[in-house]
């Protein structure tokens, strides 16, 4: 990430400003999560990501939303960045998200985010890491609660970047490829469920059988 340290003032005013809908929306319980474990936060990865001092941000004011795909080559040139920031111990590798901003992206193209999410997704799953488009038109729906197409909003248009973590497989059981690599990851803790899943991972072992079942033998 280092090519594209530089801040200006005007990048630590939306730096402040992000940081607090962090605090203030993120990692806040909201009744719409509908969440059937605790905790009902908004995004459960964010807290830690800030104690750990490790909620990174970058700033690229050089898109204006008219190329999806510009703004998609962008965000997959920080996989390997994203990799080598710490903390790199692989116990503390969930520790980190990066969060991806364009501030210039004009309110007529921010849909330009929906568009970029769709093309990167599977790069960014294959690579071992999650990602996620936010901005103030975000209609995306709430994996608990599908009536709530509000969960996504953000004061400014970023992609968000994290690794991927046991819970995932709610997000990636509906395409092959992406169920393939979350299965490398996850796959054996459902070997043996009863040893190898917390109380509140057990839920997902109907959701890993739905999936395997489904790709097998594709």
């Amino acid at each position: 990430m280092a090519a594209h340290s530089f801040m200006s003032p005007e990048d630590a005013k939306s730096a402040r400003r992000l940081l607090v809908w962090a605090k203030k929306y993120l990692m806040r319980e909201h009744e719409s999560i509908n969440r059937p474990y605790p905790p009902q936060t908004v995004c459960p990865f964010v807290e830690a990501s800030v104690r750990a001092n490790s909620l990174y941000m970058v700033f690229h004011h050089d898109f204006d939303g008219r190329c999806p795909a510009a703004i998609a080559n962008q965000v997959l040139e920080y996989i390997g960045p994203f990799k080598q920031a710490p903390p790199l111990a692989p116990n503390q590798q969930t520790l980190k998200a990066l969060l991806i901003v364009f501030p210039k992206i004009e309110e007529e193209f921010l849909d330009a985010l929906d568009v970029c999410h769709e093309m990167i997704k599977s790069k960014i799953v294959a690579s071992g890491l999650m990602v996620g488009q936010f901005h103030s038109k975000c209609e995306e729906r709430g994996i608990h609660n599908p009536a709530w197409n509000a969960i996504s909003r953000s004061p400014l248009p970023l992609v968000a970047m994290r690794h991927m973590v046991i819970h995932d497989i709610m997000f990636l059981e509906s395409d092959e490829g992406w169920f393939r690599a979350y299965d490398a990851n996850f796959g054996a803790r459902f070997a043996e469920p009863g040893k190898c899943l917390t109380a509140y991972q057990k839920h997902l072992l109907a959701c890993y059988e739905r999936a395997k079942a489904k790709h097998a033998g594709r």
